[in-house]
Order: C-alpha cells, then sequence, then structure tokens
C-alpha cells in the first residue's frame, strides 16, 4: 500500500501478522493519512512497527530525528533528502552507524506521555511486531485505547470482557457503528421495559448496552476506523437518554403498586439536574480548554462515582434486587442533584484559581 504522502516511505518486512485485523504497513498508511502528516523531509518508517500517532506526528516536526526503543533498536528516521539512503541502511541494519547530524530521541520523547482526549498520562505505544508478541501487543494498544478518567464500571468491571468483545469484533470486521446501532435498539428497548416495570429486563438490556458502548470506542480507536458521524452518533446517544430512562423508571413503578406524588415536579428536577450538571462541564471545556474531572485528582476520583448513567444503574440494580425500586430512584434523585453544587464549586475554585494568576491545566498534564 503506498503511503499518502511522497516524503513518507515504509520499508517493508515479511510476515508480519496482521493487528487488530490490520496488516500493521496499512495500519501506518492509515494513520498517517488521519493524521494528514506532511513532513519537510523525508520519513522513513518499518513495515513491522505500530506506531503511536503522537510518535508520527512528532517526529513529522522534528527533522534530523531518529527513532529507537528501550533496547536501542532503529524504529525511524526524519531526515534531509540527502540522508534517505544512509537512514535506510541504519533502519535495516545494513549499517550499525547513523545519518550525520542527528539526534535519537525514544517514543516518550518524541510523543509525549499526556493524552488530552483520553484524559491520561500515559507513554506512547511503538513496537515492533511478529509473530510472537502480536496478541501482546493488541492488548497493549487496547489499553492505551482506554480512556484514563471515567466512571468505575467502565474503568474497573468492563475491561478484559470489552477487550475480548472488541477483538471478536474486529475479526468478524463489525464495524464500531454496528455496535453502537445496537446499543441504540438496546437503549430503546431499555426505556420501554423500564416504562413498563419489567426492571429485571430492562437493566439487563441496559447493561448490555453499556458495556456495548465501552466496546464501540476502543474498536473504533484499535482499528482506526473512526469517523464524525461516530463520534457524534455514540456521544449523542450517550447525551441524550439518561434522564429518560429514569423517567421510565419513574413510570414502572405504577405497576408495582407504588403511588407516585409530585410527578411533573420530579421530572423537572431530573430534567434540571442533569442538564445543569451537562451545561456545567460544557462551560469549563469552554473556559479552560480541557474537562473538568481532569483537573485535580478530586476532580478525577469524584468522576468514578459522580452521577452519569453507570453509577446511577447501581443504584437502580440495587434497589431492584432489594426489591424496592422506589428506593434506587430516589437515590438517582438525590445524588444528582447534589452533583450539581459541586461541579459549581470546581468551577468556582477554578475560576478564583485563574484570578489569582495561576494557571488552570490538568494535573495529568504536570
Amino acid at each position: 500500500m503506498s503511503t499518502p504522502h511522497t516524503n513518507i516511505r515504509i520499508i517493508p518486512a515479511q510476515d508480519i501478522p496482521q493487528i487488530w485485523g490490520l496488516n500493521v504497513e496499512d495500519r501506518t498508511c492509515r494513520q498517517i493519512d488521519k493524521a494528514k502528516l506532511a513532513p519537510p523531509g523525508q520519513l522513513l518508517l518499518r513495515a513491522d512497527t505500530v506506531y503511536d500517532t503522537a510518535v508520527l506526528k512528532g517526529l513529522t516536526e522534528k527533522s534530523g530525528t531518529l527513532l529507537i526503543n528501550e533496547n536501542k533498536e532503529p524504529l525511524a528516521a526524519h531526515v534531509p533528502a540527502s540522508q534517505t539512503e544512509n537512514a535506510e541502511n541504519w533502519l535495516t541494519g545494513n549499517s550499525g552507524k547513523p545519518p550525520e547530524n542527528t539526534q535519537t530521541l525514544t517514543p516518550a520523547e518524541a510523543g509525549g506521555a499526556y493524552n488530552l482526549m483520553l484524559r491520561k498520562t500515559a507513554p506512547p505505544q511503538c513496537h515492533i511486531v511478529n509473530k510472537h508478541n502480536a496478541k501482546d501487543i493488541e492488548w497493549k494498544l487496547y489499553l492505551a485505547s482506554y480512556k484514563g478518567v471515567t466512571d468505575l464500571i467502565t474503568k474497573y468491571l468492563w475491561p478484559v470482557p470489552a477487550y475480548h468483545a472488541t477483538r471478536f469484533c474486529a475479526k468478524l470486521n463489525i464495524s464500531p457503528n454496528m455496535v453502537t446501532s445496537v446499543g441504540a435498539i438496546l437503549t430503546l428497548l431499555t426505556l420501554w421495559l423500564f416504562w413498563e416495570g419489567h426492571y429485571g429486563w430492562g437493566l439487563l438490556a441496559g447493561w448490555i448496552m453499556t458495556f456495548l458502548d465501552t466496546v464501540d470506542g476502543k474498536l473504533a480507536r484499535c482499528t482506526l476506523t473512526s469517523s464524525k458521524w461516530g463520534n457524534i452518533f455514540d456521544h449523542g446517544i450517550d447525551l441524550l437518554h439518561p434522564p429518560f430512562w429514569y423517567i421510565a423508571w419513574i413510570f414502572g413503578l405504577e405497576a408495582h403498586g407504588y403511588m407516585v406524588f409530585g410527578l411533573e415536579t420530579i421530572i423537572w428536577i431530573i430534567f434540571l439536574s442533569y442538564i445543569g450538571g451537562r451545561l456545567i462541564e460544557g462551560y469549563f471545556i469552554w473556559r479552560f480548554g480541557f474537562h473538568i474531572h481532569v483537573w485535580r485528582r478530586f476532580d478525577s476520583f469524584f468522576r468514578l462515582i459522580v452521577a452519569r448513567r453507570n453509577p446511577n444503574m447501581i443504584f437502580l440494580t440495587l434497589s431492584w434486587l432489594v426489591g424496592r425500586p422506589d428506593l434506587g430512584l430516589l437515590a438517582v434523585i438525590i445524588w444528582t442533584v447534589l452533583s450539581v453544587p459541586i461541579h459549581i464549586v470546581q468551577t468556582l475554585q477554578a475560576e478564583i484559581a485563574h484570578i489569582r494568576g495561576k494557571n488552570v491545566t490538568s494535573w495529568l498534564s504536570a
């Protein structure tokens, strides 16, 4: 496969296993294309090496740079066109002597460890692939695709089962949007089941939906098939459905013999609290350029338990298991209402810090 830019060359290799259903060279080409890399000199890459996109971007910006791993093995080179032959000989092992006037960098030095999009600090991934380590590299790339700051279910319960589900989808060439579509159907099914008071089946459908919500994102990142539409589709569902689930749960209480008083008031409280929390998070991003939950260590911890869908689903599940679904709804309402002033305090603290001349940045980027 030809590279998307004439100044980028991938040195061929033989008998390289696929990684996440992709030929390694094709994977690199897809990264180059998505990142729109256009180096001023000649960028030489190995066809048997998996690169972190951040590292490729860093190399593109640094001419006269050689990339090596922790074992000092050559991984890539960005050199002036006049040094292309020397750089290729160095990469292929035909010459142990690196091109003149170059500096060597590790992946961490080339790409940096902080990932704003995934809200975490982690060393960038660059690995030489062979038939013995391919599965291990897939696992490392999967972990690298995981958000560092998220809710406790996604962070602690889903990683291993979602890994196997993601591999299954990649093998069968199931796209992330297909997974999201199934999740959308389950979202509506959960809504209907809650409304009818079939809480057990509704919780089952809801938890499967939350699981698939983890799988589709990891599948998109591991197979490099993310798209603007997929992002809108996935996050649009995530953003819209939670309050409707809680309201459906209210109406389902009647099927269990509960009398719901002040129904209209309760619905308004749920909607206004949910929307208020989301608006504050959006304001923080607009104001400071990053998510409220990665400002300080406390904010990242609070993201584990904040009144989002998965923590609230724990309340609903436990209440159903003990036969008191009304208490689950009460817990969701109280926790959702309490989360809003905590967000307000977080935002006010950031504003005060900014007024006092402090640099408001994520603790993960320090």
